[in-house]
């Protein structure tokens, strides 16, 4: 396997910004989006990579727990279910399947899980962060975490601007305070990764 590596942070940083100049920079970069669809990896696959996984239905079972918990419709909880397992079966396959010697950019992978556990209403994430450990603990986590950050009122702004299909306007707020703190528990968990708030710190990644 190359060198992997997971894009984070929160909604309206500029995760997409960053992904394009890395891919314009570096013609050896592989997308996740490219990824996908070199081999094939349809829901269906990656359902196959999930269940080969070490002790997968106790994985599952912590990833519907933690829909359960999750302030958000039952449309976003059984999205929430499929994407985390994509996920998960993604990581499986690059850690497993994939022999190319290239860097491949995650936009959005297991890493991301702390930011998709926020709802943009006030509760108590304990232990759904807890469960989230859970996950990340039971499938190994090794890629390379590259953390995106801006200025509260740049995110601010953008989600003004485009809006997110998770949040409303009067929870924006919240969605960007849960955000950044699960930032830190992130860095907490994972004290190796690289966090950027420019392009300039690409250099370092």
């Amino acid at each position: 396997m190359g060198r992997v590596i997971e894009i984070t942070g929160v909604a309206g940083v500029g995760k997409s910004y960053i992904i394009d100049k890395l891919a314009k920079q570096n013609r050896d970069i592989l997308l996740d989006s490219e990824l996908v669809d070199r081999y094939r990896l349809n829901d269906i696959r990656l359902l196959i990579e999930f269940f080969k996984i070490e002790r997968p239905l106790d994985t599952l079972r912590d990833t519907i727990r933690l829909s359960i918990l999750l302030d958000i419709s039952l449309f976003n909880k059984l999205n929430f279910i499929r994407n985390t397992i994509k996920k998960i079966g993604k990581s499986h396959f690059l850690r497993y399947k994939f022999g190319e010697d290239r860097v491949v950019v995650i936009d959005e992978g297991l890493s991301h899980l702390y930011q998709n556990v926020v709802s943009g209403k006030k509760q108590d994430y304990s232990m759904v962060l807890k469960l989230v450990d859970r996950i990340l603990l039971s499938v190994e986590h090794r890629e390379e975490i590259v953390i995106v950050d801006a200025p509260f009122e740049t995110i601010y702004e953008r989600l003004s601007r485009r809006g997110h299909r998770r949040v409303n306007s009067e929870n924006i707020v919240e969605f960007i305070d849960s955000g950044k703190r699960h930032i830190l528990e992130l860095k907490k968990r994972f004290p190796k990764a690289i966090e950027i708030s420019n392009w300039k710190d690409m250099e370092h990644v």
